[in-house]
């Protein structure tokens, strides 16, 4: 999908959030439960009951619907609670009533349902999913009663070997819901089901249950443990369900915390002992349950632990074995084992003490540990550092300010790896701070991986306000550099989006939780960006500048809105401290830039146009690789156009800036030349007065080694265009473009030494295809034209026309192509259409065919001459996927021919009635825009002056109907079919007016009709009879043509009911003719057209001008031999019928 065309999904869903919830609530409880049939203010009404099964489509359908909420959850929750309540009871209801009652596996596949269980699971899993597990299971009811039921049918259906893993997931979420009752477990359920059997198909001999536990505990300590090892969701609720009952006052009074640690511990380092094949997810349960023990533990429970659990995870990071290797080969097992460091660090500076004969002290461990996590923010992937600079953030927060200054210290010099800084001669320097602004940065070498891990942990200490004031000065230097970041990988993929995303949200954290008085502490003058520092007056509008530019260029839609978003903090937070702040935030919208394109050209120009710090910060960033250095050519074109529009605003600094690029030694890449030069046509072509023939900028550059400078102006020079490499089409477009503007903007036309180089890089050009080359061809072509003498004009399109002949003769070089040329002679043509006259016949003739192939890119046309070949356009119908593509050749047919008007090619050799009888055609076509499009070419161009009637053109000319709306009313149709009719070519406009009469819209149809019969009616007898004439020739010489003639005969049945055409007594010529050709259409396989003829036929039936030869024969008969069944006949059947029943009442066989 196009995003130009895409319509906002976050505005959608607010709109409709309303109607989608009240959907569901109308939904969820009919497909649950059924209907009672008594009402409810009914006293013996009974409770709904229970439905056993439900449809697949209706609960897929109702996920579907909550799938919508992924994005905006919080609509959900005014009616969360009933939804989930209402799954929940239906659920609880059937474990009740029907706990026996669950079908093996694939039962009922055919049939369409599933069991209710199963779907209120998985739309209880569709919710937590959207709304998160957390939230969702607070609603679930928490009744003591609950947990044996629950136990126990989970139990039974788990023998049936149907469960799938939402209903898993879910029922252990319950169960760990329901772990939390405050009373203990031995007093809540004292039945025995042999759950033991369970802990023998876990592959763990190691576990040893207390022999106190309960038997409810018991039950669900089996539970814990089965599910801990699946790969599914059902892990994560397992695990929650293991944590949680662990750390149960009763629990810990026996002490089955300790022999879940114990036993989790040694698992990890002793997998010799775990004989399964899914080790990997037995590793990564047991190090949830380690993570999630030590994080929801309290200290006195945890501390006994801590050094334990440090040592054993040491065991795997530091000196893996084969099996410790397998574990972190896992992200996710990675992702466990940072958050086991975050825990026992956070416990450690809590207060939580080591045993006193430890090996190891506090500060061993945590240097350890931040030791680890520094590592991670450059492991491969991301979940893993977004873990690592989250941890850093908490552990920082509970640092001494000591500690987080060597912390920043630490993460500052990792920022140092790998990065240089481009001197003015190219040189490069390994220092990050203090550096010149005349010195580039250069960030090529760094790992962005590690970067990014970098800024987000620097952006999680600025959300916790953990960063040391005096370090806010560096913070930010980074910030503004990593929102700048990018590297593309070896297949020119960008990896660098991660980086300035990271930057959003340290700028976000930094706004939100840092004073105003503190953020001005930092000069703006220290702070490193890419605009002067006497633009500004404080950090504040460094920043919000920077955030423009992102949020306005970045090529990925949630890093533009992201600094969108951050810049709004920024103006909120910070009041009055920014320029034009509230307009600002206004213009740079969260919506505003979620399109690019607008961003590019529409938000950035409304934001430059603010204030001068916006409009100089964007005059630097359009120079940068987010816009003219992109690697779409579609951005650096527009980015072209806006700069143009730049250099109105600020005068002279984009063309500095750009002139200085120009001017650099370093080497480009051929992306980047096209971007500059398309940007210094641009720039030329908008400021005229500041370069009034080019002269001044082109001498500055005169030195450049990519520049050729002549008398009148600079191109790229010839060998880089002809240079066969896969760029050299995007060289074409660029010197094209320069070409245009020299010509636009010079003076001295006929300077022959300027004209031929232009000429000769012209032609050079004209091998390449592309729509955007072709384009820029056909300006510079236009440019070089008008620059010639008549004489040299008739000479190079003479030289073109020959090139083309000889290239459809198969005389052109292999790889060469004549589209270039004919679009150059097209362009020619439309824009000097006298040099025609100059050519020979048989070069007109070509040239009228060059022409005719640009109105119709896929040739479908025979042309012989330009005369033909207009007319044979205004009829082109052609169709394909796309729809009506021949509307395209027929607009464009109208707009030629009104170019041509003052030349007039094909007044002399076709009659310009022929033509204007087309035009009046398209006029009344079905299509509006082609209507409209003809409509104004006649009122514009004045094509009416063709006609004699000098009180008629006056009409036209007083008429009102100038709006798209106005040429589809009945006045407008009469005015065209009165103008049709006076013209000997009347024939042509039917055409066009059959198709609007004929099929179409109804209200189109129905104003073509009205339209034809009030004219009909207030016309002189004349002019009828010569529009019925008119209608039997375009019907039968369409006979074949199955879009005109079923359009014709839809409109001839519609006169014969109207009663209009017996008037003349079917006198007009050709009548007889059409009626037999009208029988090839009886075995058409087109039904429209057999509905037409039959609607013909109907029409005539009703006034058959031979039941008068019927109603005389039968009077003959009886007058010679009367019979009774002569008075009953109907004369109105068919022939044969009529014929059998005399012959049978007359005794003739």
């Amino acid at each position: 999908m196009d995003e130009d065309q895409a319509d906002d999904h976050g505005i959608t869903l607010l709109q409709e959030s309303a109607k989608s919830i009240r959907q569901i609530e109308n939904l969820i409880r009919p497909l649950l439960f059924r209907r009672s049939s008594r009402k409810r203010s009914d006293p013996n009404r009974k409770p709904s009951s229970v439905r056993k099964h439900v449809e697949q489509r209706r609960i897929a359908a109702l996920a579907r619907l909550l799938d919508t909420f992924q994005e905006s959850p919080q609509l959900l929750d005014p009616r969360l609670e009933l939804i989930v309540c209402t799954l929940v009871e239906a659920l609880a209801l059937y474990m009740e009533r029907y706990p026996n009652l669950y079908p093996g596996p694939n039962t009922y596949v055919e049939q369409g349902v599933e069991p209710l269980p199963r779907a209120a699971c998985k739309l209880l899993y569709a919710l937590c999913k959207v709304r998160g597990a957390k939230v969702v299971t607070r609603l679930f009811p928490n009744n003591a009663e609950h947990l044996d039921s629950v136990l126990l049918t989970f139990r039974m259906w788990e023998r049936t070997g149907s469960l799938t893993w939402e209903e898993e997931y879910i029922l252990l979420l319950w169960l760990s819901h329901l772990t939390q009752t405050p009373f203990d477990l031995d007093t809540v359920s004292s039945i025995d089901t042999g759950y033991r059997y369970l802990l023998s198909d876990y592959p763990s001999p190691t576990f040893q249950i207390p022999d106190a536990l309960s038997n409810v505990a018991e039950r669900l300590l089996c539970h814990a443990l089965y599910y801990l090892a699946e790969a599914s969701k059902a892990r994560e609720a397992a695990r929650l369900l293991l944590v949680r009952l662990s750390l149960r006052p009763d629990m810990q009074k026996l002490d089955l915390h300790r022999c879940c640690m114990d036993w989790a511990l040694i698992s990890l380092t002793d997998f010799g002992s775990l004989e399964c094949d899914n080790s990997i997810h037995v590793a990564i349960g047991l190090l949830s349950y380690v993570a999630g023990f030590l994080k929801s533990g309290g200290s006195a429970c945890v501390t006994p632990f801590i050094l334990s659990t440090f040592e054993y995870i040491q065991d795997i990071t530091i000196d893996p074995n084969s099996y410790a290797q397998l574990i972190l080969e896992s992200a996710v097992a990675r992702m466990l084992i940072i958050k086991v460091y975050r825990s026992l660090a956070i416990h450690l500076l809590s207060g939580s003490t080591l045993p006193a004969h430890s090996p190891s002290d506090v500060t061993d461990v945590l240097n350890a540990v931040i030791n680890h996590l520094l590592t991670s923010l450059r492991d491969k992937d991301n979940p893993v550092r977004f873990a690592a600079s989250k941890a850093l953030s908490m552990i920082a927060q509970r640092l001494d300010s000591e500690m987080i200054l060597q912390l920043v210290d630490d993460i500052a010099y990792r920022f140092q790896e790998n990065a240089m800084f481009e001197g003015p001669k190219g040189s490069r320097t390994e220092s990050l701070h203090d550096v010149a602004r005349s010195q580039q940065r250069n960030l090529a070498a760094v790992d962005p991986l590690q970067w990014q891990g970098l800024v987000l942990t620097l952006s999680h200490l600025l959300y916790r306000h953990s960063a040391p004031q005096n370090k806010l000065t560096m913070i930010m230097n980074v910030l503004v550099n990593a929102l700048d970041f990018e590297q593309r990988s070896a297949m020119g993929k960008s990896i660098g989006a991660s980086v300035r995303d990271a930057a959003c949200f340290g700028i976000w954290s930094l706004a939100r939780n840092y004073t105003t008085r503190e953020l001005l502490r930092v000069a703006a003058s220290h702070v490193q960006s890419r605009q002067s520092p006497r633009q500004h007056t404080s950090v504040l509008e460094v920043l919000a500048a920077e955030l423009v530019l992102t949020a306005t260029l970045d090529p990925e839609g949630n890093i533009r809105r992201g600094a969108s978003a951050a810049l709004q903090e920024l103006v909120g937070r910070h009041p009055e401290t920014i320029r034009e702040g509230i307009q600002l935030i206004h213009v740079v919208d969260y919506h505003a830039v979620g399109l690019r394109s607008r961003a590019l050209a529409e938000v950035s120009l409304q934001a430059a146009a603010l204030d001068n710090m916006y409009l100089y910060a964007l005059s630097e960033g359009l120079l940068s690789w987010r816009a003219i250095n992109s690697p779409n050519p579609a951005i650096r074109r527009k980015t072209a156009t806006v700069i143009g529009q730049v250099v109105r605003l600020h005068g002279t600094h984009p063309i500095s800036s750009l002139q200085q690029r120009l001017q650099s030694p370093r080497t480009r890449s051929p992306d980047e030349w096209h971007g500059l030069y398309l940007a210094l046509a641009a720039t030329i072509l908008n400021d005229r007065s500041a370069l009034p023939l080019g002269s001044a900028i082109f001498d500055r550059i005169g030195h450049s080694q990519r520049l050729l400078v002549l008398k009148t102006g600079a191109v790229l020079s010839i060998g880089d265009i002809i240079a066969s490499n896969n760029k050299a089409e995007l060289a074409a477009e660029a010197l094209c473009s320069m070409i245009y503007v020299l010509g636009d903007i010079s003076t001295d036309r006929t300077e022959r030494e300027t004209l031929e180089y232009h000429i000769t890089l012209l032609q050079a050009s004209m091998k390449y295809s592309k729509d955007a080359t072709l384009h820029a061809l056909c300006m510079a072509a236009v440019a070089i034209f008008q620059r010639l003498s008549r004489t040299g004009q008739a000479d190079l399109l003479r030289s073109w026309l020959l090139q083309i002949r000889d290239g459809h003769n198969g005389q052109v070089q292999s790889g060469g192509s004549t589209e270039g040329l004919m679009a150059a002679v097209g362009a020619v043509l439309c824009e000097g259409p006298d040099a025609v006259r100059s050519l020979g016949r048989d070069l007109r003739k070509l040239a009228h065919e060059v022409l005719v192939r640009l109105l119709d890119l896929l040739g479908r046309h025979n042309v012989r001459s330009l005369d033909q070949a207009l007319l044979d356009c205004f009829d082109d119908y052609s169709t394909d996927y796309q729809g009506d593509v021949g509307s395209l050749v027929r607009m464009k047919t109208v707009t030629v021919v009104a170019s041509f008007q003052d030349s007039s090619p094909w007044r002399h050799s076709v009659s310009k009635y022929e033509v204007i009888g087309r035009m009046c055609g398209l006029c009344v076509e079905k299509l509006d825009k082609v209507r409209h499009c003809a409509w104004d070419s006649f009122r514009v161009q004045r094509m009416l002056d063709h006609f004699g009637n000098r009180d008629f053109k006056q009409a036209i000319r007083e008429s009102n109907l100038i709006e798209p709306v106005s040429t589809s009313s009945i006045e407008y149709f009469k005015l065209i079919i009165d103008l049709g009719n006076r013209i000997s070519s009347r024939s042509s406009m039917i055409r066009g007016l059959i198709t609007s009469a004929g099929f179409g819209s109804e209200a189109l149809v129905d104003t073509a009709r009205k339209a034809v019969l009030e004219y009909l009616l207030s016309h002189q007898t004349v002019d009828a009879y010569l529009f019925y004439a008119s209608l039997l020739q375009v019907i039968q010489a369409a006979i074949s043509d199955v879009r005109l003639v079923r359009s014709g005969l839809e409109v001839l049945a519609f006169l014969l009911e109207a009663d209009q055409v017996y008037v003349f007594k079917f006198t007009f010529p050709g009548w007889i003719e059409l009626l037999e050709s009208m029988r090839s259409l009886h075995r058409s396989s087109d039904l429209p057209t057999l509905e037409a003829v039959i609607k013909v036929y109907s029409a005539l039936g009703k006034h058959e001008p031979y039941q008068l030869i019927r109603l005389a024969a039968v009077t003959a008969l009886w007058v010679i031999e009367p019979d009774e069944m002569l008075k009953s006949l109907d004369l109105t059947l068919p022939a044969s019928t009529i014929r059998s029943r005399v012959r049978d009442a007359y005794g003739y066989r």
